[in-house]
Parts: structure tokens; C-alpha cells; sequence
């Protein structure tokens, strides 16, 4: 499914003009590989905080990048992708000089198809923040609480991923110490935040 979005995307971009300049980037924080520019896209894998990325484009909204990793093409947030640009480093999706060489644009010449990517680049369900991956580090004392922490029968739609919002119907177990609570969810431990009712940390 991915590799047809993946296609119809290149169509589009050829349909729109030059193709966009690739630029160099690296992660300012782990961040996820999403299959589509929304968090309701499956997690490819996670990128290491550091790690260099190739950035192909970005929506006007400039939430998401697609991007490659490692030979892997996906979508991150864009808030957390840094390049250098006469000697300072700058966020991708924030510098202009940049960032205009990356855009996706609706162009009422490039036909239905452009239209239709720019739409999904453009229509983003989350922030950049949501993005981020397993940004809490959890004190050994907690790891210790996870590790030995009760299971359940607990389910929720979507991805188990950090930013991704708990059911009210899920139960959550206060955990000593720290300001988030625990869960189990479709066979994985969770700290969430009680506050929100989203997922802070995941355990590996």
C-alpha cells in the first residue's frame, strides 16, 4: 500500500514541475518513520536521535517530511529535522531558504493526483510533538515497576506509539515515584500521561 502511495506521489511531483531538491538533515530527537503523514499511520521503524535523513519534500503545514532513512522512505515530523545553513543549524521546516526548496504545493495545472498528495501532506491529525519516540527515560526504579508489572486483556484501535491517545475504558495503575501511570495495551507495557490519556514511553 505504502509502495502505490510512494508512486502516485513521485507521479505527482513530476506532474507539478522540477523535481524537489533533496536535502541533508539529522534528528533532533528518535523520531517515528510514519507509512503516511499522520499518526494514524503505521510505525516503519524508529530513526535514532543524531541519525541523518534524506528530506524529498514537506507539506505547506509543515508538520510532516518524507523523508529516507537507511534506504527506508517515510514520513517524520518535520519540527525535528535540523540542517546546517552557513554555519548555523536550523530546523528544516523553519528556515525559508530551505524549507521553499522542500514544499509540496497544490497547483491547479498538476492534475488530480498532485492535488491528492498535497492534500495528504497538508492534512495532518497531530503535531510534532506527538512524534517524538520514547522521549521519557524512565529512573531504574521504574524500569524495575515495569519489568514486573501485572498484564491484561486491555485493546485499543491504532498503534501502540508514543503519542497515541489511551480509551477512557483502559485501566491504568498509578506508579510509584513518577507523574504517569501505567497500562498494558494490546500486549505491550505503557507509562501514560494521566493528564492527556497519552502514551509517554513504550517498553522496548
Amino acid at each position: 500500500m505504502f509502495r502505490a502511495f510512494a508512486l502516485v506521489a513521485a507521479f505527482a511531483t513530476m506532474l507539478a514541475g522540477p523535481a524537489l531538491a533533496l536535502v541533508a538533515a539529522n534528528t533532533t530527537a528518535e523520531l517515528n518513520l510514519r507509512s503516511a503523514p499522520s499518526r494514524d499511520a503505521s510505525v516503519i521503524l524508529i530513526i535514532p536521535k543524531g541519525a541523518s535523513v534524506a528530506v524529498q519534500n514537506c507539506g505547506v503545514s509543515r508538520q510532516w517530511c518524507e523523508v529516507t532513512y537507511a534506504g527506508v522512505n517515510g514520513f517524520a515530523a518535520g519540527q525535528y529535522l535540523a540542517t546546517v545553513v552557513a554555519g548555523n543549524t536550523v530546523i528544516v521546516v523553519e528556515e525559508p531558504s530551505v524549507f521553499d526548496q522542500l514544499v509540496v504545493k497544490p497547483a491547479e495545472a498538476a492534475g488530480q493526483a498532485a492535488v491528492g498528495v498535497a492534500g495528504a501532506l497538508t492534512g495532518a491529525v497531530a503535531t510534532a510533538a506527538d512524534e517524538v519516540a520514547n522521549v521519557f527515560r524512565p529512573a531504574p526504579s521504574t524500569i524495575t515497576f515495569l519489568n514486573t508489572a501485572p498484564t491484561g486483556t486491555a485493546t485499543m484501535d491504532g498503534d501502540v506509539v508514543v503519542g497515541a491517545l489511551v480509551p477512557r475504558n483502559v485501566p491504568v495503575t498509578i506508579v510509584p515515584d513518577v507523574s504517569y501511570d501505567y497500562a498494558y495495551i494490546n500486549g505491550r507495557k505503557v507509562l501514560v500521561d494521566p493528564s492527556t490519556r497519552r502514551i509517554v514511553y513504550v517498553v522496548p
